[in-house]
């Protein structure tokens, strides 16, 4: 039984996968083998904030201060002006981030994430314009989403916003909370008496959608009086066992996770669904003891829907001290910590349910304070950011496209620190390992992608050094190295239950590897719109056979049915 099992392993990775050699044969790429290159100068930016690609390999740049959409075009020294955007710059708030969807070609739509340029409605707003050639058209002008803001609120917007291969627009905001309030002295924002020093109003509050990364998905036309609709499986979904009927109504929908203090950069793996985030921590220095830990940074990921904890909660879920008012006047009664397992939400300000699911913990998490935990992530002030995951294309024809070991990795970094790092994962989402990749430089970056015509990964630049300077710039990274296709890694799959014996049919996990009984012949799967998408017949080897489906198929649903 055993040596069958192994036979037909042999037979499905070369029906499947490419052999990925030796160690020999696929080595860790050298820096050598990395070339940085400026594609823009700082003379051609002001204040870059995020970009977008386009499936040409234009990329459009979003500026923070000015509202401009600039355009890179590859071979271009000069960026082309595609409009404006009218906001209103504060602090943190200004333009914020661009979009582009998967049927841009056909569409011509680019999505911008703005503040209101009024000053007396607060809002960041959701705009679509519809682009011709490299011009958008101010009269195609279309507001798709208002998330209200605090009335003096210029903190913590977020911006972050990722189109998946459905047409799913994610998009991130941050709680909309002071945080010099000095009652709060950088540790909970609880302050009740100012909702704008309150995080609860917003992050731990399911009826806002500020503190939140939320997925919608854009339409054409209007449905049902809005012009997007929301997608199965979000949060309000995901909890409709943990809630009433009644508490349910209190669920904004287009909540995908809660619990966020600033969830600025982020990414959604097309391979596995998962969403993974960088997140700007609280600005404690140093722990107290009766009021909590020092400010950490995160990293998160989230395979499914869930709550992460803000603002009851931070780090390695380091719980904070719950403080009371009962008026503007009244220091504040310091009482118990949170409990991280069961929070709940009580403020005044908060407009949602007040059981909240358990608080989940980040994958990474570090502090000015705490440089023993995470070393890989320097040291310093932090400001996390999550950047995209890389995913080898061997059809993509392209000279500079980064190399076959690098799938599955993600590109993550430090806004302060200057700290850039690949990591990947395990197959049940656990971090697996730190790759250093030295040619990115020390550098304040704001964004990065990888471009869909050449493979590179551009790095957008906001300084040299944080806010003290505009040295921005567009950089373009090229692997120069040789490329094996045969290096392109097996991704190793969590082996959970598995069905076993001969059935007519059963739904499975694509991450999951499935036996194939003795007495089956083969297998055909099927997604749940019901096309086929893999086949596997058998090879001349008897007995039961364990099969492992093509990673990319994904961690999707399947219907495999035995014949």
């Amino acid at each position: 039984m055993q040596a069958t099992r192994v036979l037909a392993l042999a037979a499905l990775a070369c029906l499947v996968w490419p052999n990925r050699g030796g160690a020999q044969s696929c080595p860790e790429p050298a820096a050598s083998d990395f070339k940085r290159t400026v594609v823009l100068a700082s003379s051609t930016l002001d204040h870059p904030v995020h970009m977008a690609a386009a499936p040409d390999g234009r990329i459009f740049i979003g500026e923070m201060v000015s509202g401009n959409i600039q355009v890179y075009k590859p071979g271009q020294a000069t960026p082309v002006k595609a409009g404006n955007v009218p906001v209103n710059f504060d602090n943190e708030n200004g333009l914020l981030g661009v979009a582009i969807p998967p049927d841009f070609a056909t569409s011509g739509f680019l999505y911008v994430l703005a503040n209101d340029p009024s000053t007396t409605n607060r809002a960041q707003v959701l705009w679509r314009y519809k682009v011709n050639g490299d011009l958008m058209d101010a009269s195609t002008k279309t507001e798709i989403l208002r998330i209200p803001r605090w009335k003096n609120g210029i903190y913590h917007d977020g911006g972050g916003m990722w189109f998946d291969k459905k047409g799913n627009l994610w998009l991130s905001s941050g709680d909309d909370s002071n945080p010099h309030d000095t009652h709060n002295a950088g540790f909970a924002p609880v302050y009740t008496p100012d909702p704008g020093s309150d995080a609860q109003k917003s992050a731990a509050n399911t009826n806002d959608l500020r503190g939140k990364i939320s997925r919608i998905h854009p339409e054409a036309t209007l449905t049902n009086g809005s012009w997007y609709t929301i997608p199965k499986g979000n949060f309000k979904d995901a909890m409709s066992t943990f809630w009433t009927a009644d508490e349910l109504t209190k669920v904004k929908p287009e909540i995908y996770a809660m619990g966020m203090r600033n969830p600025y950069r982020f990414t959604v793996d097309d391979q596995t669904g998962w969403l993974i985030w960088g997140e700007v921590g609280p600005d404690a220095d140093q722990s107290v003891a009766n009021r909590g830990r020092s400010g950490h940074d995160e990293f998160n990921i989230a395979m499914d829907p869930g709550y992460y904890g803000w603002p009851y909660c931070n780090g390695n879920q380091f719980a904070y001290n719950a403080v009371t008012y009962t008026s503007t006047s009244d220091p504040g009664t310091i009482g118990d910590k949170y409990d991280c397992s069961k929070p709940v939400n009580n403020s005044p300000n908060n407009t949602g349910v007040n059981k909240l699911p358990p608080s989940r913990a980040p994958f990474i998490w570090y502090s000015i304070s705490n440089s023993t935990d995470w070393p890989q992530m320097g040291q310093g002030a932090e400001t996390a950011m999550g950047g995209p995951m890389y995913r080898y294309d061997k059809t993509l024809v392209s000279t500079t496209k980064f190399p076959p070991q690098y799938d599955g990795r993600m590109f993550i970094w430090d806004w302060s620190r200057g700290v850039h790092k690949f990591i990947d994962f395990t197959a049940d989402g656990k971090l697996n390992k730190f790759y250093d990749l030295a040619v990115v430089g020390k550098n304040s970056d704001i964004a990065a992608l990888y471009g869909p015509k050449d493979g590179s990964l551009y790095v957008l630049q906001y300084s040299q050094s944080g806010y003290g300077d505009n040295n921005a710039a567009l950089a373009r990274i090229d692997y120069t190295g040789t490329i094996n296709d045969a290096c392109a890694p097996v991704t190793s799959l969590a082996r959970s239950a598995r069905p076993q014996g001969t059935v007519a049919s059963t739904l499975v996990s694509g991450l999951q590897p499935i036996d194939l009984p003795a007495d089956a012949a083969g297998l055909d799967a099927y997604d749940l719109s019901g096309r086929k998408v893999w086949s596997y017949a058998r090879q001349g080897v008897s007995g039961d056979l364990k099969l492992e489906f093509p990673r990319q198929l994904g961690a999707g649903l399947l219907r495999v049915r035995f014949y």
